[in-house]
């Protein structure tokens, strides 16, 4: 359990910046890789990924350039 607590959050003089990405993944069977989709819930954009490691650079990447 996280000790998250997103009411915690101060907003301060417009400084805050919030971003929702919602993740889904699955596979068919024990078989076949995980797939992995990434949708912006602001936009409605998907990105898919067909492994771990690309999905975590996107996400790297999507909160760098946010951030500037």
């Amino acid at each position: 359990m996280s000790d998250y607590d997103p009411s915690d959050m101060e907003i301060q003089s417009g400084q805050f910046h919030y971003h929702a990405i919602l993740l889904r993944y699955w596979r068919e069977d024990e078989t076949v890789v995980w797939r992995y989709v990434a949708q912006d819930v602001a936009t409605g954009e998907q990105y898919s990924f067909t492994s771990m490691d690309l999905l975590i650079a996107f996400l790297y990447q999507h909160m760098e350039s946010q951030a500037r």
